[in-house]
């Protein structure tokens, strides 16, 4: 019995075996052309030969895929080379011992795919990869008829991209090789990333050491590596020793490198780390990559699961699972497998289709162009789309595999599964998130945090506390003047002008200290807009009033001088007054107007970024005032002041030698409308230079108003209680000491009819102004008469010829000293007035001898002039010096001190150039600039010159002291004594602006530059006009008088040298 089942099962066994070689014998050959890198660089068909082959006879051996049909395939060794590829494609369409027609080629390697596709379609061949991930290959134009199971490289960008907006990470570099599929997909996610306002910045890797040294120059924070495993190895050693990973620093690379690739390495790539280095240069570093592997546990269309093919793969490659990281091919085994039932199944439904025509597969021609086999299977691979073993296959319509993307870590040695993102549904899912090194996520670049840029808070206290004093000075002034309002020196100072200036010294301090309120505390008080509003139009109206209060009344006060020195009375004594409400009445309207048609508003103006050591930048940034045409005001604002400023300086300069008993502090005020021309001079030009620089222009600004304000208080109060003081205390003696009461108190008070004297004494004064004039016409006409006398007296005789030449050099002489002191009755004016008066009863002759005499007296009296300004105190305190050489001395002095001092700093010193770096500046292009400058140093040269200006600062002291001594001393021996003085003030006053300020701005090179320069310009030009214009102008003045003296008939060097 069981011999007879065993020949029945025998003989049942070998009729189907018989059945199935007639059904074999009876199917239609189907050829497809294959093309394996089982050798060369990347032997990937090492892996994919056998999936190919398990493919092949599971679709042979399905009853329900093409059932006429046996598919057989050709396979050819392309060593991953194109031009080999190319060629074995050409073999197997024309070589003569290939009988067989090829309807479709299988490709592996990206470079072979790329020659073979892109003439593929001229045989009406599809070309099907599943070993190519180049995303050039995307192009239907040059690849019309490629398809691809293996996904593009190109899939990972959306991936990258979408992990990069989760992350914040705005600023990525990208590191490739120079490998075509790399290029390609780095151009791809160029452009993606800058369409997603993303900046990019690719390096190319020549060099490993060289790419992760400019990776790191450029301050690369989030890097995407593009490079085979190989080039990886170096990177990352060179990433260890540069430091380049840790808490700052995130990759991105491929995720289809082998599980240990930074542990295990052929010994001819000689990387210089460790294994332990490597592993800590390349944790925690992120992967993407396609996902090879269908997760579902369950059968496929082919009708086994992912880990059967797996377990079938490796029992035909004789491996264990423990060897699939070191198997070439095995992650793209999966897509071989399925690029076999996609084909298979898109030559199923082709046949399907061309049945319905009256067609078969069988009809397919390489020749003809619009072969309908070629349109139908090209159609029916369009349409694929099944469950495979490498998850769904399905393309889009460039024939790009549609797959999800796997995000993967290396944690501690092993890769970890992160999440998965599905492109064309944008779906990400995570399943849990990075581990980020030092338990914080790296940001792409430094934090930049808004830092509000305050001015210097010592600076700031400083000047308010200043300005405090300032204001405790203009109360303390306002005490003073209402309580001797009625003492002589107050009552003829015009003291309602002198109201009118303390309330524009008082605004113009309280503008001090609004002025720095919102660059001061704007980090500390969150300002609103309609607050800063408010404080803007503070600060206009305040600097603007108090301007016109402080300076009107000074120029007001030097305009009525002016008058009363040129003999122009006003219709009424209000005119000062009248002038400085218009004053107020013109900065009110326009300040209304500005605020109305064009009012401030709050500006945030950024500044250079600052980097600090916690990986965080800080933004400068400070709040300014602007307004549309803001401009447009401020220029008119400061133009008309500026012709203010020009005018007073004129009245001043025409009203220096004036002495008024109505205006008894005329020349004060003069030196107090000179000091605020200078001030404003020098702030105007140099806060435009420097209108970034909050600190210096809060510095520059509020320096200059103090000081106006202070000067101008000193020199127009302190002689007035200097002058008080002292007639309290002369009548406190002539009284002997009993005296008590207002009056006493008072001093010199003056009475209501003492006030009606003194306006009838002005009156008089009118008078006698017109009855001077008056004699001065009739003197001119003497000294005409007396010249043309002595003429007569000269033609006369022989004797008297050389004598009347004398007379006409005193007569010229005397009428310049005549008309020079024609209000004092006095000098050559008198001497000729008697001569005149007596020419009746002396002869020519004794008129001559007595002019040569006076003549005589007048050129002794004129000829030691020494111009040391101590030489100049001397003579005014009576103390001539051992010799007339003595100033000289001094100066040389002070010439072999400042030698001395110099070689010895030079000698054991010397300075040397020293290069300081500020901070980084970046631009639009992704460059960073580190900005800097060249200035000189020594090793002590704070010390150098500190001692340097300590004693030219005495210099300047003592000068100031010397100068203040003999402001009223006037000397024939020094002519210029007081022009010098005002030029000492002048440098005293400069230097003293420019030493604090350029102290404060020292790392600001143009403000210093603007300021020193300019300072040093005011003060050469100033001492210039102030010691020549005076000697020019009076020059040519006795140059002219002579020439009309002599009837213009005088030449040679005397009269050349005129007086």
């Amino acid at each position: 019995c069981i011999v007879s089942l065993t020949w029945s099962l025998i003989l049942s066994t070998a009729s189907l075996c018989l059945a199935s070689n007639q059904r074999e014998k009876s199917l239609d050959l189907l050829h497809i052309g294959a093309l394996f890198p089982m050798s060369g660089d990347w032997a990937g068909g090492i892996a994919c030969w056998p999936a190919v082959e398990m493919a092949l006879q599971s679709v042979n051996d399905h009853p329900d895929i093409l059932p006429d049909y046996r598919l057989v395939l050709h396979p050819q060794d392309s060593q991953c080379d194109p031009g080999l590829g190319a060629r074995k494609m050409y073999e197997l369409l024309y070589h003569p011992s290939n009988n067989s027609r090829v309807v479709t080629l299988l490709t592996g390697c990206s470079t072979v795919s790329t020659y073979v596709a892109q003439a593929a379609h001229m045989w009406n061949l599809v070309v099907l990869s599943y070993g190519s991930s180049s995303p050039a290959l995307s192009d239907r134009s040059r690849f019309p008829t490629f398809f691809r199971t293996h996904p593009s490289a190109a899939l990972n960008n959306p991936t990258r991209l979408k992990l990069l907006q989760r992350y914040n990470w705005t600023r990525v570099f990208v590191l490739r090789s120079n490998e075509e599929v790399f290029a390609s997909t780095a151009k791809d996610l160029e452009q993606l990333l800058r369409r997603n306002n993303c900046s990019v910045m690719t390096e190319i890797v020549f060099d490993a050491g060289q790419a992760v040294k400019q990776l790191k120059s450029k301050e690369a924070r989030i890097i995407i590596g593009l490079f085979y495993d190989p080039l990886a190895r170096q990177i990352f050693c060179q990433a260890y020793k540069q430091g380049l990973f840790g808490p700052r620093y995130q990759w991105l690379l491929i995720g289809w490198y082998s599980d240990d690739w930074y542990l295990k390495w052929p010994a001819a790539e000689r990387v210089n780390c460790t294994p332990d280095e490597m592993s800590m240069a390349a944790d925690l570093h992120l992967t993407t990559e396609s996902m090879t592997w269908n997760e579902l546990d369950q059968p496929t269309y082919s009708g086994i699961t992912a880990r059967q093919f797996q377990n079938r793969v490796l029992e035909r490659l004789g491996k264990n699972r423990s060897d699939i990281g070191s198997i070439l091919g095995f992650p793209e085994s999966p897509f071989a497998y399925d690029a076999v039932w996609a084909l298979a199944l898109a030559m199923h439904s082709a046949e399907a289709r061309l049945k319905s025509r009256g067609l078969r597969l069988l009809n397919f021609t390489h020749q003809q162009p619009d072969n309908p086999v070629f349109f139908e299977l090209y159609r029916a691979m369009n349409a694929t789309n099944f469950d495979g073993v490498s998850s769904r296959v399905f393309f889009d319509s460039l024939g790009n595999r549609i797959a999800w993307t796997q995000i993967e870590q290396l944690v501690n040695g092993r890769y970890r599964t992160i999440g998965r993102y599905q492109v064309q549904e944008d779906k990400l899912e995570l399943q849990r998130e990075p581990v980020w090194p030092g338990g914080v996520r790296p940001r792409s670049e430094p934090l930049i945090q808004p830092l509000f840029r305050p001015v210097n808070a010592v600076l700031y206290w400083i000047m308010s506390l200043l300005a405090c004093l300032g204001l405790l000075a203009c109360a303390g002034c306002a005490v003073f003047l209402w309580r001797y309002r009625r003492h002589r020196v107050v009552a003829c100072s015009q003291p309602v002008l002198h109201a009118v200036m303390l309330a524009g010294c008082s605004l113009s301090l309280l503008a001090v200290i609004v002025y720095g309120v919102d660059r001061f505390s704007g980090g500390f008080v969150n300002l609103s807009s309609g607050s800063f509003r408010v404080l803007c139009h503070a600060k206009a109206w305040l600097l603007s009033l108090g301007f016109t209060g402080g300076y009107g009344s000074l120029f007001a006060k030097t305009w009525s001088v002016y008058r009363l020195a040129t003999g122009r009375r006003g219709a009424t004594q209000l005119e000062p007054y009248a002038f400085v409400a218009v004053l107020f009445l013109l900065d009110a309207a326009f300040l209304t107007a500005w605020q109305v048609n064009d009012p401030l508003s709050m500006k945030r103006e950024l500044f250079r970024i600052e980097r600090s050591d916690d990986d965080v930048e800080y933004e400068p940034y400070s709040n300014s005032c602007e307004s549309k045409n803001g401009a447009v005001w401020l220029g008119v604002l400061l133009g008309w002041k500026g012709l203010l400023l020009l005018f007073g300086l004129l009245l001043a300069y025409e009203t220096r030698n004036v002495k008024l008993k109505q205006v008894w502090d005329s020349r004060f005020a003069g030196m107090a409308v000179y000091n605020t021309v200078v001030l404003c001079v020098i702030t105007a030009p140099v806060t435009l230079i420097i209108s970034a620089q909050e600190t210096a222009i809060f510095a520059f600004v509020s320096i200059a108003a103090w000081l106006c304000c202070v000067l101008s208080l000193g020199l127009l109060f302190l002689p007035k209680v200097a002058e008080v003081v002292k007639s309290q205390s002369s009548e406190s003696k002539s009284n002997g000491g009993t005296s008590s009461g207002p009056d006493a108190a008072g001093g010199g008070t003056v009475s209501k009819e003492e006030e009606e004297r003194y306006t009838q004494m002005l009156e008089e004064n009118d008078k006698l102004r017109g009855q001077i004039s008056n004699c001065e016409v009739r003197l001119r006409s003497l000294h005409k008469q007396l010249a043309d006398w002595m003429d007569n007296c000269g033609a006369s005789g022989g004797g008297d010829g050389g004598a009347g030449g004398r007379v006409r050099s005193e007569s010229g002489g005397g009428g310049a000293v005549g008309r020079g002191a024609a209000g004092h009755r006095g000098g050559g004016g008198l001497g000729i007035e008697v001569a005149e008066a007596t020419s009746g009863f002396y002869s020519c002759s004794d008129v001559v001898a007595s002019s040569s005499r006076m003549l005589h007296s007048q050129q002794q009296q004129q000829r030691n002039c020494p111009i040391n300004k101590r030489s100049k105190i001397m003579l005014a305190t009576g103390r001539r010096g051992a010799t007339q050489l003595e100033p000289y001395a001094f100066v040389a002095v002070l010439f072999l001190l400042d030698a001395a001092f110099l070689t010895a700093w030079q000698v054991n010193d010397p300075l040397s150039m020293k290069r300081e770096l500020f901070r980084i500046e970046r631009s639009d292009d992704d460059v960073e600039y580190e900005p800097y400058s060249n200035s000189c140093e020594s090793k002590n040269g704070a010390v150098w010159l500190g001692v340097l200006l300590g004693w030219k600062g005495l210099l300047l002291l003592f000068g100031l002291l010397l100068a203040y001594e003999t402001r009223n001393v006037k000397l024939k021996q020094v002519w210029d004594s007081r022009f010098a003085g005002m030029a000492v003030y002048n440098t005293v006053v400069l230097c003293v602006i420019t030493a604090p300020v350029t102290l404060i701005i020292s790392a600001q090179e143009t403000a210093i530059f603007a300021f020193v320069s300019i300072a040093a310009w005011l003060c050469c030009v100033l001492s210039l006009g102030l010691l020549f214009l005076p000697k020019v102008a009076e020059v040519v003045k006795s140059q002219s008088s002579e020439s009309k003296s002599n009837g213009g008939t005088s030449s040679g060097p005397d009269a050349a040298g005129g007086g």
